[in-house]
Protein backbone atom coordinates (compact mmCIF):
# COMPACT_ATOMS: atom_id res chain seq x y z
CA UNK A 1 0.00 0.00 0.00
CA UNK A 2 1.26 3.44 -0.89
CA UNK A 3 0.51 5.76 1.93
CA UNK A 4 0.09 9.46 1.88
CA UNK A 5 1.25 10.24 5.30
CA UNK A 6 0.43 13.60 6.69
CA UNK A 7 0.25 15.40 10.05
CA UNK A 8 -1.53 12.86 12.30
CA UNK A 9 -3.84 13.76 15.14
CA UNK A 10 -5.40 11.92 18.04
CA UNK A 11 -6.81 8.57 16.95
CA UNK A 12 -5.04 6.57 19.60
CA UNK A 13 -7.99 6.67 21.97
CA UNK A 14 -10.02 4.79 19.38
CA UNK A 15 -7.53 1.95 19.12
CA UNK A 16 -7.11 1.80 22.85
CA UNK A 17 -10.76 0.93 23.25
CA UNK A 18 -10.18 -2.26 21.29
CA UNK A 19 -8.23 -3.83 24.15
CA UNK A 20 -10.15 -2.37 27.07
CA UNK A 21 -13.35 -3.60 28.67
CA UNK A 22 -16.19 -1.18 28.08
CA UNK A 23 -17.39 0.34 31.32
CA UNK A 24 -14.31 -0.75 33.29
CA UNK A 25 -13.86 1.04 36.59
CA UNK A 26 -11.49 3.98 36.69
CA UNK A 27 -8.74 3.49 39.25
CA UNK A 28 -6.54 6.22 37.79
CA UNK A 29 -4.07 3.95 36.02
CA UNK A 30 -5.49 4.49 32.54
CA UNK A 31 -5.51 7.61 30.36
CA UNK A 32 -8.07 6.64 27.74
CA UNK A 33 -8.77 9.92 25.98
CA UNK A 34 -7.24 13.31 25.31
CA UNK A 35 -8.37 14.71 28.66
CA UNK A 36 -8.34 11.30 30.42
CA UNK A 37 -12.04 11.49 31.36
CA UNK A 38 -15.25 12.43 29.62
CA UNK A 39 -15.07 15.71 31.53
CA UNK A 40 -11.68 16.43 29.91
CA UNK A 41 -10.15 17.34 33.26
CA UNK A 42 -6.56 16.40 32.23
CA UNK A 43 -5.93 15.23 35.80
CA UNK A 44 -4.35 11.99 37.07
CA UNK A 45 -5.28 10.82 40.59
CA UNK A 46 -2.04 8.82 40.88
CA UNK A 47 0.22 9.98 43.71
CA UNK A 48 3.63 8.33 43.14
CA UNK A 49 4.95 11.50 41.50
CA UNK A 50 4.29 14.49 43.71
CA UNK A 51 5.98 17.70 44.81
CA UNK A 52 8.47 15.73 46.88
CA UNK A 53 9.34 12.86 44.52
CA UNK A 54 9.42 14.90 41.28
CA UNK A 55 13.13 15.60 41.78
CA UNK A 56 13.82 11.90 41.23
CA UNK A 57 12.05 11.82 37.88
CA UNK A 58 14.38 10.45 35.18
CA UNK A 59 14.04 9.22 31.60
CA UNK A 60 12.75 5.60 31.49
CA UNK A 61 12.84 4.85 27.73
CA UNK A 62 12.55 6.49 24.33
CA UNK A 63 11.67 5.63 20.73
CA UNK A 64 13.13 7.29 17.63
CA UNK A 65 10.30 8.11 15.24
CA UNK A 66 10.56 8.50 11.44
CA UNK A 67 10.24 11.92 9.73
CA UNK A 68 6.86 13.59 9.61
CA UNK A 69 4.76 15.72 11.89
CA UNK A 70 3.87 13.91 15.13
CA UNK A 71 1.29 15.99 16.95
CA UNK A 72 -1.11 13.52 18.57
CA UNK A 73 -1.21 13.09 22.32
CA UNK A 74 -0.73 9.45 23.37
CA UNK A 75 -3.35 7.60 25.40
CA UNK A 76 -2.77 4.59 27.66
CA UNK A 77 -5.02 1.64 28.41
CA UNK A 78 -4.10 -1.45 30.44
CA UNK A 79 -0.35 -0.96 30.04
CA UNK A 80 -0.32 -0.05 26.33
CA UNK A 81 0.28 3.38 24.79
CA UNK A 82 -1.53 4.26 21.55
CA UNK A 83 -0.26 7.13 19.43
CA UNK A 84 -0.41 8.45 15.86
CA UNK A 85 3.02 9.46 14.56
CA UNK A 86 4.50 10.96 11.40
CA UNK A 87 3.08 9.79 8.05
CA UNK A 88 -0.16 8.92 9.89
CA UNK A 89 1.29 5.68 11.25
CA UNK A 90 -0.69 4.41 14.24
CA UNK A 91 1.32 2.55 16.87
CA UNK A 92 0.65 0.49 20.00
CA UNK A 93 3.58 0.56 22.46
CA UNK A 94 4.28 -1.22 25.74
CA UNK A 95 4.02 1.57 28.30
CA UNK A 96 6.72 0.18 30.62
CA UNK A 97 9.41 -0.63 28.03
CA UNK A 98 8.68 1.25 24.80
CA UNK A 99 8.43 -1.94 22.73
CA UNK A 100 6.29 -1.43 19.61
CA UNK A 101 3.53 -4.05 19.54
CA UNK A 102 1.55 -3.02 16.46
CA UNK A 103 1.44 -0.37 13.73
CA UNK A 104 -0.97 0.62 10.99
CA UNK A 105 -0.62 3.00 8.04
CA UNK A 106 -3.86 4.98 7.75
CA UNK A 107 -2.88 6.42 4.36
CA UNK A 108 -4.43 9.83 5.05
CA UNK A 109 -4.68 12.44 7.76
CA UNK A 110 -6.74 11.31 10.75
CA UNK A 111 -8.27 14.33 12.44
CA UNK A 112 -11.77 13.29 13.51
CA UNK A 113 -12.64 11.99 16.99
CA UNK A 114 -13.35 8.23 16.96
CA UNK A 115 -16.35 6.29 18.19
CA UNK A 116 -16.61 2.78 19.63
CA UNK A 117 -19.70 0.59 19.42
CA UNK A 118 -20.83 -3.01 19.64
CA UNK A 119 -22.73 -5.14 17.12
CA UNK A 120 -23.67 -8.79 17.66
CA UNK A 121 -21.26 -9.14 20.54
CA UNK A 122 -18.26 -7.65 18.68
CA UNK A 123 -16.66 -4.30 19.46
CA UNK A 124 -15.75 -1.89 16.66
CA UNK A 125 -13.90 1.43 16.49
CA UNK A 126 -14.62 3.83 13.62
CA UNK A 127 -12.87 7.04 12.61
CA UNK A 128 -12.96 9.31 9.55
CA UNK A 129 -9.78 10.02 7.58
CA UNK A 130 -8.96 12.84 5.18
CA UNK A 131 -7.75 16.35 5.86
CA UNK A 132 -10.31 19.16 6.09
CA UNK A 133 -11.18 22.47 7.77
CA UNK A 134 -8.49 24.16 9.85
CA UNK A 135 -5.78 21.60 9.09
CA UNK A 136 -5.92 22.59 5.43
CA UNK A 137 -4.47 25.97 6.33
CA UNK A 138 -1.08 24.29 6.65
CA UNK A 139 -0.72 23.24 3.02
CA UNK A 140 3.02 23.80 3.17
CA UNK A 141 3.21 20.71 5.41
CA UNK A 142 1.19 18.54 3.06
CA UNK A 143 2.46 19.49 -0.40
CA UNK A 144 5.45 17.14 -0.16
CA UNK A 145 3.05 14.22 0.11
CA UNK A 146 0.99 15.11 -2.96
CA UNK A 147 -2.20 15.62 -0.97
CA UNK A 148 -4.78 17.87 -2.56
CA UNK A 149 -8.51 18.44 -2.58
CA UNK A 150 -9.11 16.03 -5.46
CA UNK A 151 -6.36 13.52 -4.71
CA UNK A 152 -6.58 12.71 -1.00
CA UNK A 153 -8.69 9.76 0.07
CA UNK A 154 -11.54 10.45 2.46
CA UNK A 155 -12.56 7.24 4.16
CA UNK A 156 -14.41 5.69 7.05
CA UNK A 157 -11.90 3.40 8.80
CA UNK A 158 -13.39 0.73 11.05
CA UNK A 159 -11.25 -1.53 13.26
CA UNK A 160 -12.08 -4.76 15.03
CA UNK A 161 -10.10 -7.51 16.69
CA UNK A 162 -8.75 -9.88 14.01
CA UNK A 163 -10.09 -7.69 11.20
CA UNK A 164 -9.06 -8.86 7.72
CA UNK A 165 -9.76 -5.84 5.47
CA UNK A 166 -6.95 -3.89 3.79
CA UNK A 167 -6.81 -0.52 2.06
CA UNK A 168 -6.49 -0.49 -1.76
CA UNK A 169 -3.22 0.62 -3.26
CA UNK A 170 -3.11 4.33 -3.93
CA UNK A 171 -3.06 5.47 -7.55
CA UNK A 172 0.14 7.16 -8.74
CA UNK A 173 0.05 10.95 -8.25
CA UNK A 174 -0.93 13.10 -11.22
CA UNK A 175 2.65 14.26 -11.86
CA UNK A 176 3.87 10.65 -12.07
CA UNK A 177 1.18 9.76 -14.59
CA UNK A 178 1.93 12.93 -16.51
CA UNK A 179 5.62 12.08 -16.64
CA UNK A 180 4.79 8.85 -18.50
CA UNK A 181 2.75 10.81 -21.05
CA UNK A 182 5.50 13.41 -21.41
CA UNK A 183 8.23 10.81 -21.95
CA UNK A 184 6.15 9.05 -24.59
CA UNK A 185 4.93 12.06 -26.57
CA UNK A 186 6.93 15.17 -25.67
CA UNK A 187 10.47 14.40 -24.54
CA UNK A 188 11.86 13.85 -28.04
CA UNK A 189 11.28 17.53 -28.88
CA UNK A 190 11.06 19.35 -25.53
CA UNK A 191 13.82 17.36 -23.80
CA UNK A 192 14.04 14.71 -21.12
CA UNK A 193 12.97 15.98 -17.68
CA UNK A 194 11.42 19.00 -19.47
CA UNK A 195 14.89 20.46 -20.05
CA UNK A 196 14.84 21.90 -23.54
CA UNK A 197 17.78 21.28 -25.85
CA UNK A 198 17.06 23.99 -28.41
CA UNK A 199 14.82 22.10 -30.84
CA UNK A 200 11.60 23.19 -29.10
CA UNK A 201 10.76 25.58 -26.27
CA UNK A 202 11.78 24.70 -22.73
CA UNK A 203 8.33 24.22 -21.22
CA UNK A 204 9.54 25.04 -17.72
CA UNK A 205 9.84 28.66 -18.81
CA UNK A 206 6.74 28.67 -21.04
CA UNK A 207 3.68 30.76 -20.25
CA UNK A 208 1.40 28.12 -21.77
CA UNK A 209 1.25 25.29 -19.14
CA UNK A 210 0.16 27.51 -16.23
CA UNK A 211 -3.12 28.41 -18.03
CA UNK A 212 -5.27 25.33 -18.51
CA UNK A 213 -7.37 26.72 -21.37
CA UNK A 214 -4.29 27.85 -23.30
CA UNK A 215 -2.54 24.53 -22.71
CA UNK A 216 -5.60 22.69 -24.00
CA UNK A 217 -5.79 24.91 -27.08
CA UNK A 218 -2.18 24.12 -27.96
CA UNK A 219 -2.02 20.41 -27.06
CA UNK A 220 -5.44 19.21 -28.18
CA UNK A 221 -6.69 22.11 -30.24
CA UNK A 222 -3.63 22.41 -32.46
CA UNK A 223 -3.21 26.15 -32.00
CA UNK A 224 0.52 25.93 -32.80
CA UNK A 225 0.46 23.30 -35.53
CA UNK A 226 1.78 25.92 -37.95
CA UNK A 227 4.85 26.27 -35.70
CA UNK A 228 5.52 22.54 -35.76
CA UNK A 229 3.70 21.57 -32.55
CA UNK A 230 1.71 18.35 -33.14
CA UNK A 231 -1.93 18.08 -32.16
CA UNK A 232 -2.95 15.44 -29.61
CA UNK A 233 -6.72 15.57 -29.90
CA UNK A 234 -7.00 12.02 -28.53
CA UNK A 235 -5.86 13.08 -25.04
CA UNK A 236 -8.59 12.81 -22.42
CA UNK A 237 -9.16 15.58 -19.90
CA UNK A 238 -7.45 13.51 -17.22
CA UNK A 239 -4.43 12.80 -19.40
CA UNK A 240 -4.11 16.46 -20.34
CA UNK A 241 -4.31 17.55 -16.70
CA UNK A 242 -1.73 14.97 -15.63
CA UNK A 243 0.68 16.13 -18.33
CA UNK A 244 0.20 19.75 -17.33
CA UNK A 245 0.75 18.87 -13.67
CA UNK A 246 4.05 17.17 -14.48
CA UNK A 247 5.33 20.11 -16.52
CA UNK A 248 4.31 22.56 -13.82
CA UNK A 249 5.98 20.44 -11.13
CA UNK A 250 9.26 20.53 -13.06
CA UNK A 251 8.98 24.28 -13.47
CA UNK A 252 8.28 24.61 -9.75
CA UNK A 253 11.39 22.57 -8.96
CA UNK A 254 13.48 25.06 -10.93
CA UNK A 255 11.91 27.98 -9.05
CA UNK A 256 12.60 26.30 -5.72
CA UNK A 257 16.23 25.66 -6.68
CA UNK A 258 16.71 29.31 -7.61
CA UNK A 259 15.11 30.42 -4.37
CA UNK A 260 17.50 28.27 -2.36
CA UNK A 261 20.64 29.37 -4.13
CA UNK A 262 19.77 33.04 -4.53
CA UNK A 263 22.11 35.22 -2.45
Amino acid sequence: MTSQPVAPVLIACALALLTHTVGASDNGTNWESFGRTAAEDHYSPLTDIDATSIKRLRLAWWIDLPPGNSVSAPVEVDGTLYVATGYSILRAIVARTGKVLWSYAAGAAVIAPPISYGVAGRQYVTVLSGNDTSGSAFGVLYQQYGIGYRTQKRRILTFMLDGTASLPKAAPPAAARGMNTYNLHCAVCHGVAVIGGGHAPDLRASAIPPVRATFDAVVRGGALVANGMPRFEEFSDAKLDDLREFIRSEAHAVSEAHAVTKP
